[in-house]
């Protein structure tokens, strides 16, 4: 209480604030449109600049902005708030979307970075099998659905307990285990002359 006293009127004007996102997240829940507007157009270039400051792609902050309006829309009826405010709320969000998509970014980045073992490795004479094999699941695992191919990347690649991809893919351990199951099946189908 002492602080909103001696933050005089910009302590009202936070109060304020904090009553009218309260009546925004109400009015959200119960389908109104225009609450959501009013919210889009308070928030949306303050979190387009702090995405890009993030990380660093102005075209993909927008998306990560655009898709987590698009949540909030699409949960709109069960939309509740942890945060006191919805703007600490939406930073927060956005916050999130970027640290996963700078881990995706860093998934591919060393994902299209992989090369096959050495010659001395393996022999001159498997070098060459050695090199169409790997161009070949190169080629597989580029050709998955992405969820599954980040999925398959993170467990084969970077050797991650499929508990470890749930937390990095942010989904159950449940979902990890289709999408390996199902990566496994797809390069099963495109390696078939490779048996």
């Amino acid at each position: 209480m002492r602080r909103d006293q001696s933050a005089g009127p910009v302590g009202r004007g936070a109060l304020a604030l904090v009553d009218e996102e309260r009546t925004w997240v109400a009015r959200l829940r119960a389908g109104d449109a225009r609450a959501f507007e009013e919210m889009y157009v308070a928030y949306y270039q303050p979190l387009c600049a702090f995405a890009t400051a993030c990380i660093g792609s102005r075209e993909s902050s927008e998306e990560l902005v655009q898709d987590v309006f698009c949540r909030i829309w699409q949960s709109r009826h069960s939309w509740y708030l942890t945060e006191p405010m919805v703007r600490g709320y939406l930073f927060n969000a956005v916050r999130n979307r970027a640290l996963n998509y700078l881990k995706h970014q860093k998934i591919e980045f060393r994902f299209t970075q992989w090369e096959p073992p050495s010659r001395e490795m393996v022999g001159a004479h498997d070098a060459m099998e050695v090199a169409e094999f790997a161009a070949a699941v190169r080629c597989a695992l580029a050709g998955l659905p992405p969820r599954c191919r980040e999925a398959c990347s993170l467990r084969w690649q970077f050797d991650l307990s499929y508990r470890e991809i749930a937390t990095t893919m942010a989904i159950s351990q449940k979902s990890v285990e289709g999408l390996i199951t199902r990566g496994l099946k797809l390069l099963r189908i495109a390696l078939r002359s490779f048996a």
